[in-house]
């Protein structure tokens, strides 16, 4: 199954509003969850948070020939969905640069990300990764959780990109970022709990809704 069919079936398990708000947080091109959310609800307003900026001219110009409603970076006070599609990884990246101090502009912005990718595989060898990048994490989700309804979700979902491995990335701790993720909402106590998905590795996917808004949820673990 490729990407794009595994989050139309997410999204029909989510059982989402005939027109759901849903917001994704967008660090590349990429677009996956706006393909299925065409297929899946179509009419759903989207609206990306963009936390890389990067040439999205392709990227627009696909988005406005789909039949979505499409809202700027801000969007809605709350929504229904929250995609995070291969941007936990993200998150844990820009934890490193930040702590580097390796960023601002660039004409290459490739080499930063190598620097980051280098610097990123020094924390895993010295035992520091999870401490450098865990407040970043929960910093920016519970900055999404302000934005989520009652009953919203927030989606994420990991997988392995050749090119971020050609780059250096520790293979043992990128293939663990969402389980790092899940520990690291339940040693901070955040108010969510998981919502079990059938048929989705729990290494790949973890579903998060506030807690105490569904039955069919357990304790993050």
């Amino acid at each position: 199954m490729d990407d794009t069919s595994a989050w139309e079936c997410v999204l029909d398990f989510m059982r989402l509003p005939e027109r759901p708000r849903v917001q994704e947080v967008v660090f590349s091109a990429d677009l996956t969850v706006p393909r299925a959310l065409a297929q899946v609800r179509p009419g759903a307003y989207y609206t990306a948070l963009v936390m890389r900026a990067a040439d999205d001219s392709a990227r627009a110009q696909e988005l406005a020939g789909m039949p979505l409603e499409l809202g700027p970076e801000g969007g809605p006070e709350s929504f229904d969905l929250i995609a995070l599609h291969h941007a936990v990884g993200e998150l844990i990246e820009s934890a490193v640069a930040e702590a580097e101090g390796i960023g601002g502009f660039t004409p290459d912005p490739e080499q930063v990300r190598g620097q980051v990718v280098r610097a990123l595989r020094a924390y895993h060898r010295s035992g520091e990764l999870e401490d450098a990048a865990r407040p970043r994490f929960l910093r920016a989700l519970t900055g999404l959780s302000r934005t989520l309804s009652r009953a919203g979700r927030i989606v994420m979902s990991h997988h392995v990109l050749e090119s971020d491995l050609m780059l250096g990335h520790p293979l043992d701790a990128y293939t663990d970022y969402l389980t790092m993720a899940r520990r690291w909402v339940s040693e901070a106590g955040l108010p969510f709990q998981e919502v079990s998905a059938d048929g989705l590795p729990r290494q790949w996917w973890l579903c998060l809704a506030l807690a105490g808004a569904t039955d069919n949820a357990n304790p993050v673990s």
